[in-house]
């Protein structure tokens, strides 16, 4: 695990001109944040925080062996407040639970347009998780945050096809799916009991 630095100043400019920037003084920045935001941004480390605890719910699930037939089961069980995370845009939904608009423009907003490189319009559930990773306590694998997904694969003993085209998706009668592909230069097909599709958002 590496630390990033955390003695560098962090700066919200709109474009034009310069809305918040740290100073030397902690105390000084505390009362400048709470001038601007008001207690905004310890109300939404509170509420992250809360999110985070339903979240780490999961471990103990999978460890009970529970399994969920859709994600939204899944979310369900972890807070079903989380359904309305996945519909509710995150500035519409900071709104109305009473955040400033300063705060969400340009904090919230900026937050999502470093992580994801949108505006605070992506569902709310994607912007608790970027709020969740903002901060001087961030950190990243040595060798590459890719070695992760890498041990997660080489751990579970699954094969990974790597520069492989997929063709087809086709459901089966016996409810399992056929994958027709291409990998180097050659067409196959194999079958597998459950295919996932994933998009960027």
């Amino acid at each position: 695990r590496q630390d990033f630095l955390s003695d560098q100043k962090t700066c919200i400019i709109n474009g034009t001109e310069e809305m918040f920037c740290q100073s030397d003084h902690e105390f000084i920045d505390i009362f400048k944040g709470a001038w601007r935001y008001g207690f905004d941004l310890v109300s939404m480390k509170r509420q992250v925080s809360g999110i985070l605890d339903d979240f780490e719910r999961i471990y103990q699930t999978q460890k009970d062996g529970i399994a969920f037939d859709s994600v939204l089961d899944l979310l369900y069980n972890m807070n079903p407040e989380f359904i309305n995370y996945t519909n509710d845009h995150y500035s519409t939904l900071t709104r109305t639970q009473g955040y400033r608009e300063e705060f969400i423009n340009e904090i919230l907003q900026s937050i999502t347009l470093v992580n994801y490189g949108q505006s605070a319009a992506v569902p709310a559930f994607v912007g608790f998780v970027s709020f969740a990773g903002a901060g001087a306590h961030l950190w990243s694998v040595e060798g590459g945050n890719k070695r992760l997904p890498e041990m997660l694969i080489a751990a579970s003993g699954a094969r990974l096809h790597k520069e492989t085209d997929v063709k087809t998706v086709t459901a089966l009668p016996n409810g399992k799916y056929k994958l027709e592909f291409s990998q180097n230069s050659q067409s196959l097909d194999e079958t597998f009991d459950a295919v996932i599709l994933a998009f960027p958002m």
